[in-house]
């Protein structure tokens, strides 16, 4: 079984019948593989993180190989025990007590358990979080998912699923930037460039050291239609997934599972 996680994205969010229209259940049924898709709306990297480490960590013996497209850096979680908490739209409750933030649901009226919060995480923002500490928060965490899947003799595939992600790293580490904040950013970039350098380049998709493409920008240059809210639509999803497959293949993962 491959076990799937990721965001919107991978959770197939605005698609009708999600469960058999997203790009994890095509896969399944290129590859002959039961495809395990654990991905939910709005995820930020530490929800995907510690829910595949849970997945992977219950004994069990039928997950073979691990897909993880990683979300927004700035996606942040807290546990909210509120009454209020309300991650979906009103009337549909969503009962896991970590509420998933990103700065652009600061103001959203669908997410009344954000917008209650608003100026505490607008400070949170502005004070706590930086772009470094995002990128260096997701490089570990899918280092760490590397060196487990490693352990179990598992193979495993990682990305980041928009390419503005691979854009803000490149940003981060820029040259003018090295220049300005000296040996704290340096001693960072270090750490970061070099648990990528570690990761195989299939390993990669829309990230540094590839020219793979996000499922983002397979969408945008395969002229595929987009949902109302700007998610690939369902010729997308089935594209992207005969476009990893394609790369499952070049680099024989999964060999004895395909």
């Amino acid at each position: 079984m491959l076990l799937v996680n990721g965001c919107s994205y991978t959770y197939g969010d605005e698609l009708e019948d999600p469960v058999n229209q997203r790009w994890s259940s095509h896969l399944s049924n290129l590859s002959g593989k039961k495809v395990e898709n654990i991905g939910s709306c709005g995820a930020s990297n530490s929800k995907i993180f510690r829910t595949t480490m849970d997945t992977l960590l219950t004994p069990r013996a039928d997950i073979t190989g691990v897909i993880i497209i990683w979300s927004a850096f700035e996606r942040v979680e807290f546990v909210n025990l509120s009454t209020h908490h309300l991650f979906w739209a009103e009337g549909n409750p969503d009962q896991d007590p970590w509420m998933q933030v990103s700065p652009s649901r600061l103001n959203s009226r669908q997410y009344k358990s954000v917008t209650r919060k608003t100026e505490s995480l607008k400070a949170f923002y502005n004070d706590l979080y930086t772009s470094e500490g995002g990128i260096w928060q997701t490089v570990n965490y899918m280092y760490w998912i590397k060196k487990l899947c490693e352990m179990h003799n598992i193979d495993c595939m990682q990305g980041w699923f928009h390419e503005a992600m691979l854009a803000r790293y490149r940003r981060v580490f820029s040259r003018i930037n090295h220049q300005n904040m000296g040996g704290r950013l340096a001693s960072i970039d270090k750490e970061v460039s070099g648990k990528l350098r570690e990761l195989a380049p299939y390993q990669l998709i829309g990230c540094p050291g590839t020219d793979y493409q996000t499922f983002n920008m397979f969408t945008e240059r395969g002229g595929y239609k987009r949902m109302p809210e700007d998610h690939p639509g369902p010729e997308a999803h089935e594209g992207y997934a005969q476009y990893l497959f394609d790369i499952i293949k070049e680099h024989n993962l999964f060999e004895e599972k395909i």
